[in-house]
């Protein structure tokens, strides 16, 4: 019986560890200038490699002011994962800039 609760303890204390670990509030937000984003071609093209990142908590792309905005999370994700897909792309990005955001569920 001792054993079945012992059993019964490290299992929740896993469960609540993986809760905790998944759940994470820690969301950045970068906004990253693209003067080369010039076609809906490469904006597509972009948003589909973009998707495929983990952490993506949300992403939207502009024609018309050339920007990227991504809300992510900082631990699966890395500045240097999405100026890779840029250069992939062609697509030279310009300025960086990331402030802290909380996640809303």
């Amino acid at each position: 019986m001792k054993q079945f609760i012992y059993v019964i303890l490290f299992s929740v204390s896993i469960i609540a560890f993986a809760v905790y670990g998944f759940s994470s509030k820690n969301i950045t937000e970068m906004v990253v200038t693209l003067p080369d984003l010039d076609s809906r071609e490469m904006q597509k093209n972009l948003e589909i490699d973009i998707n495929r990142l983990p952490g993506i908590r949300f992403f939207e792309t502009s024609l018309s002011s050339q920007t990227l905005i991504l809300n992510y999370n900082p631990n699966k994700l890395s500045k240097e994962s999405v100026d890779g897909i840029l250069k992939k792309w062609d697509c030279n990005p310009g300025e960086f800039s990331f402030r802290s955001a909380v996640s809303i569920k």
